[in-house]
């Protein structure tokens, strides 16, 4: 599988109400891998966080996973969002992605 990313800086995010949600398109993931997504809040505690088998690959790989906004909405600062697929004990591949609340 490979992965990339290509923003530099983080984009801001839009107000503190909406979902926050992490997508990837990967290419090369195989049924039976492991796909495993999660996001940190400004203080780096993990506010979701979602681990699933693939049932099937391809040559183009569409996922995502997020959380609706807490009651009072989102903390203001950077948050990192991670996608790693795992086939059997080692990670192939990894990406991660940022975004700032302000």
């Amino acid at each position: 599988p490979r992965a990339g990313s290509g923003r530099d800086p983080p984009p801001a995010l839009a107000g503190g109400s909406g979902a926050r949600i992490l997508w990837v398109d990967a290419i090369g993931v195989r049924a039976g891998d492991w796909q495993e997504f999660s996001i940190a809040g400004p203080d780096g505690r993990i506010v979701h966080s979602q681990r699933s088998e693939v049932a099937e690959g391809g040559l183009s790989w569409f996922a995502y996973s997020g959380k609706r906004a807490p009651a009072g909405g989102w903390r203001k600062g950077r948050y990192v969002g991670q996608y790693r697929v795992r086939r059997g004990p080692d990670v192939v591949a990894q990406i991660e992605a940022d975004g700032v609340i302000m």
